[in-house]
């Protein structure tokens, strides 16, 4: 038996892209969505989700983390304290508190 794919892609430069991926199984259309991760501007990291506004241009799409990067330093937090709050919303989201 065949398997017959149809594929839509939604682009919106540096934001994310959905991908919805139909597939014919026998005489039933499964379907399944996915996300594809984005690239940091800024960091040049991976993400997934919906990207920051770097405060320098207010344009430049950026990911999460150097969004908070770039507001805790905007209020005078250290490099070192920034990181060990990146962390703590890593581990919150992680154990299902930060969605």
């Amino acid at each position: 038996m065949y398997q017959e794919a149809k594929i839509d892609i939604i682009f919106i430069p540096n934001v994310i892209k959905k991908v919805n991926l139909k597939i014919l199984e026998g005489n039933k259309m499964k379907e399944n969505d996915a996300v594809i991760k984005q690239v940091c501007s800024l960091c040049g990291g991976l993400y997934k989700g919906f990207p920051a506004i770097s405060r320098t241009d207010n344009k430049t799409l950026i990911c999460p983390d150097c969004g908070t990067r770039e507001a805790l330093g905007s209020i005078g937090i250290s490099e070192e304290e920034q990181e060990k709050i990146i962390k703590i919303i890593h581990n919150s989201s992680k154990n299902g508190m930060g969605s």
